[in-house]
Order: structure tokens, then C-alpha cells, then sequence
């Protein structure tokens, strides 16, 4: 991995991974829209579209690309960009790998000194010791709040900034779950938000 002295853009190799990315990238108060998870590979992601918790303020992860090193059937290696094989520089966000061998990406990269975190699980000692039906109603009934909530936040996010990662897990001790993410290094529990703080589960504190 190489960066810019400026870290205006930042160029990565195929072998990454993106905790590697962020690691270097936090030191100077930067971000990429990479993977939600750090052990995800750099190319994987971005060569098949890209969710990330920039989303809402940069779409795709695919769309911070603003170069690919690749190398093409004959064995040449070229430039994809908007001004130089354009055509594999729009096939390449989303396109997989069905075009070329693609050896280095160069990045956009997100100015983001301090992001605000939430997880918020359903505890799992709440129906520890309660009977099979009380634990089922139990969460019937927070699988469809929690529903419900990501949804009226889907339906109209109005502040870029957000990004929310649901999680639903069945199982002998079922648990439903989501992330919050604010892009801000003074802002906690945005108004858009408030559907999840509706519920039992999901307390906001100071």
C-alpha cells in the first residue's frame, strides 16, 4: 500500500485487506468507503459494487475509484480512468473481475478524523431465564420493531452522514441487532435515529 504525500488519493494493491487501509489512513485522519468489515479483501469488494458506511455520501465503494492498474489479455499493462480506457474504467465498478487483471486501485479518500459507533444488541440475559413462549413473543416482537425502525430510516434518510447495519441472527438464542454510524467527530445520537430509541433495547445514553 501507497499513499499520496497529500492523501488527497491513496492507491492500494491487490493484496490488501481493508483494516490494512484504515490502520494507515486513521494515522492522518482519513478514511476510505471500504469494507464494513476489516478482514474483507480490497479487490472483492470494490470490483463487485461495494457497501459501505459512507454509502450515503459517496454511494458505492466502487464510485472512489478514480483509477485502476490492470492488466489486459495480451499481457499489457494500462490505466483505467476516465480519460484513458474509459470503457473498463465503467465496466470495472460492479463488473467483477470478467474484463482484466486488476493489480492496483487508486482511491478517493474521506476526510473522517473521529466517527460516532453504536451497536446495540438485544441483550441476551433480557429472556435468559424466561419460559420457550416468553422468549419467542419476546422477540417476535423486537424483530418487528426493529424492522419497522430500519425501514422508517430507510424511507428517508435525510442526513448523509448516517449509515445503519441491521443484523438478524435466528437460532436457539435468537438476537437482532444493528449498528449506527454518524460521520462526525461531535455529533451522538442523531435525530435520525429516534425510531431505534423507541424500543427497549436500544437506550440512548450520554
Amino acid at each position: 500500500m501507497c499513499g499520496s504525500s497529500s492523501l488527497v488519493a491513496y492507491y492500494v494493491y491487490t493484496e490488501s485487506r481493508w483494516e490494512d487501509v484504515y490502520a494507515y489512513l486513521g494515522t492522518y485522519g482519513f478514511a476510505a468507503a471500504g469494507g464494513r468489515l476489516g478482514p474483507v479483501c480490497v479487490p472483492g469488494l470494490l470490483l463487485a459494487g461495494g457497501v459501505n458506511f459512507y454509502g450515503n455520501q459517496v454511494g458505492w465503494s466502487c464510485n472512489t475509484v478514480i483509477n485502476y492498474e490492470i492488466v489486459l489479455a495480451e499481457g499489457s499493462v494500462v490505466q483505467a480512468n476516465k480519460t484513458h480506457s474509459s470503457d473498463l474504467f465503467w465496466a470495472l465498478k460492479g463488473g467483477s473481475s470478467n474484463f482484466d487483471i486488476v493489480t492496483r486501485f487508486d482511491l478517493e479518500i474521506i476526510k473522517s478524523p473521529k466517527v460516532w459507533l453504536a451497536p446495540t444488541p438485544f441483550p441476551r440475559n433480557t429472556w435468559i431465564n424466561s419460559s420457550r413462549h416468553e422468549t419467542i413473543n419476546t422477540w417476535n416482537g423486537l424483530l418487528a420493531n426493529n424492522i419497522q425502525a430500519a425501514a422508517t430510516y430507510a424511507s428517508n434518510i435525510s442526513d448523509p452522514k448516517t449509515h445503519i447495519v441491521p443484523v438478524l441472527v435466528p437460532g436457539d438464542e435468537p438476537l437482532t441487532s444493528v449498528i449506527l454510524f454518524y460521520d462526525s467527530e461531535d455529533t451522538s445520537y442523531s435525530e435520525i435515529f429516534k425510531p431505534f430509541y423507541r424500543h427497549s433495547c436500544y437506550k440512548q445514553h450520554p
